[in-house]
């Protein structure tokens, strides 16, 4: 997929020699139609980038000051005070030469992440956006600093031999995704969000200081009225979508809100703007988006997911997102060659029902800064299941000082859970979040939560900003439209219920599909008839088989267990086997 990789040397061989080192790396991700560009190899460092699109720049090796980038940049003119002409990792660069302090750093809105090079400092430094959105992992081996946009990158190394890092394996199995910046490797990180990780190649030593973390948005103490919070918050989103409207972009639209909320504030699409929804066929989801694409006159697709579909390419997309999700929530497989071929940018509804409409606060968790510092910790401790302890996993003392509980979201199942299922989108199209911009995150987050809980604000905004699309249009997590007061809904609920218990679906059925073929044949031999599975190394085998037989013979349902373990499974193979290709017969 789109990245940067490459390592850090002391005793260089030969140019040839490192350049043959990078090749091994860069093949471990080089799985679909990029373009390697930007090689570079002297005495202290080899890299390169990855890109989806060719844009055939080359570094000047007299340049003192060589930078790659992963990702985009939203503000560039903001930024840089000037008309600005080239491309992002030049204007890093720029930004740079100009103030090596990094003050310029919070100030970027955009989803990426870089390394610097220093050559007459003999410094490497590896920066990460604001959130993290934009993957960079690293990992210290034989004195040299090694990072890879993913994990599988480091496989290419010679003589790295991976150890699989048995927290990351509890909470896998507990919550589906790895915590803060662990990954399946031990020694191997995600670089912290916010933050600058530097290497002195002189020393050969490695420094990590944050640029930015979620207290450095201040909290609005003005007395605003909820008008006004709805004219702001309306003004701060459209303003994100133009921003991220240049060039040819299109989007996955489905039934929820954010989606369509995107597609409402597009301003003037072009005529070839395709919008592309996967479910089950009929199912909510595709039934709104069909009206609301026919509201705004734009193309739109459906792949169907069915039970002999939805499997694939899903061992492929165990090794995109290096394992770090389950099969069951890679839900858009079908359609990368159509993402690739009708657009060059998705505008992707990354995280807004969390952001605008408060989707994890509950009553008694608003505005935690007029609390006692311990109730956070002591809260978030308790969000996973009883056999798995969060606390035991993070060091809960960065989040207690935090004035809002969705900072601990953002950092973790947003950043870990929902960018690993954007990946796969992201090894075809460039994806863009709306929703994670800049100026609109600091305005959402320094007013109160009493505004946003239960979408308050953000459904009052959506109504007066975009009738068209939600005033009669059904939201398919209530089945009814966000215009309908809470009286209403309770007047007519046992007839709303029963209209959707008669008629709702889901876009997906994971659990009857995992018993029908060809899922069945394919979990059964996997997990169960392979005795020399690579899992029943970190798993009990007899665990598996129990659930694989409750399951099938419908005494309960295992499914997301079941998904777990069979990713696990593609995962192991495919590290230590290197088992890249699967004759399933599907």
């Amino acid at each position: 997929m789109p990245g940067i990789l490459g390592f850090t040397h002391i005793n260089v061989v030969s140019k040839e020699a490192n350049l043959r080192q990078l090749k091994r790396m860069s093949m471990e991700l080089y799985y679909g139609k990029y373009f390697l560009e930007k090689q570079y190899s002297d005495q202290s460092i080899t890299a390169l980038e990855i890109n989806l699109n060719e844009k055939g720049e080359n570094f000047d090796n007299n340049d003192e000051v060589i930078v790659w980038l992963d990702g985009e940049i939203y503000n560039q003119n903001e930024i840089s005070a000037m008309e600005w002409t080239e491309s992002d990792s030049e204007l890093i660069k720029y930004l740079y030469e100009k103030d090596k302090t990094f003050k310029f750093l919070p100030k970027l809105d955009g989803y990426f992440s870089a390394v610097i090079y220093d050559k007459k400092s003999d410094l490497v430094h590896l920066i990460s956006d604001r959130y993290g959105l934009r993957h960079l992992y690293y990992t210290i081996y034989n004195n040299s600093l090694y990072f890879s946009s993913e994990v599988k990158g480091f496989l290419g190394i010679e003589g790295f031999i991976p150890e699989i890092d048995l927290k990351t394996l509890d909470s896998f199995l507990s919550l589906g995704y790895p915590l803060e910046n662990r990954t399946w490797f031990k020694d191997v990180s995600l670089l912290p969000t916010g933050s600058i990780l530097t290497w002195n190649l002189k020393e050969t030593k490695v420094y990590c200081k944050k640029y930015w973390w979620w207290d450095d948005i201040k909290q609005n103490n003005l007395d605003l009225k909820e008008e006004d919070i709805i004219d702001e918050m309306g003004y701060l989103f459209k303003r994100a979508i133009k921003k991220r409207s240049l060039n040819k972009v299109g989007m996955t639209l489905s039934g929820g809100l954010d989606s369509r909320a995107i597609l409402a504030a597009v301003d003037s699409p072009s005529k070839d703007f395709e919008a592309i929804t996967f479910g089950l066929r009929n199912c909510e989801d595709v039934r709104i988006a069909k009206r609301a694409a026919k509201i705004k006159g734009v193309n739109h697709t459906v792949y169907e997911l069915n039970e002999k579909n939805w499997m694939f390419n899903k061992f492929k997309s165990v090794w995109i997102v290096d394992g770090q999700v389950d099969i069951s929530h890679m839900h858009g497989t079908t359609s990368l060659s159509k993402l690739r071929g009708s657009m060059e940018y998705n505008l992707n509804g990354y995280a807004g029902d969390l952001i605008m409409g408060g989707s994890f606060l509950k009553e008694n968790m608003l505005d935690p800064n007029y609390l006692e510092d311990t109730v956070i910790a002591s809260n978030l401790g308790r969000i996973a299941s009883n056999s798995f302890r969060i606390s035991n996993h993070i060091n809960m003392d960065k989040y207690s000082s935090l004035k809002k509980y969705d900072y601990f979201y953002l950092q973790n199942r947003v950043r870990r859970f929902t960018y690993s299922g954007s990946k796969i989108l992201q090894s075809a199209i460039e994806n863009r979040k709306p929703f994670y911009d800049n100026e609109l995150i600091e305005f959402v987050y320094s007013i109160s939560d009493v505004f946003r809980v239960n979408s308050s604000i953000y459904k009052k905004m959506l109504l007066k900003q975009f009738p068209l699309f939600f005033e009669k249009l059904p939201w398919q997590k209530t089945g009814i439209p966000i215009s309908w007061s809470e009286e209403l809904e309770r007047k007519y609920s046992n007839v709303i219920n029963n209209l959707r218990n008669f008629k709702h679906q889901d876009y997906t059925d994971y659990s009857k599909w995992i018993r029908m073929e060809p899922a069945r044949s394919i979990f059964y031999r996997i997990l169960v008839e392979n005795k020399q599975a690579l899992y029943r190394n970190y798993i009990s085998g007899n665990k598996v088989e129990k659930e694989w037989y409750m399951h099938i013979n419908n005494k309960k349902n295992y499914s997301i267990n079941l998904s777990r373990y069979l990713t696990i499974e593609i995962w192991l193979q495919q590290v230590y086997n290197k088992k890249r290709e699967w004759n399933l017969d599907l």
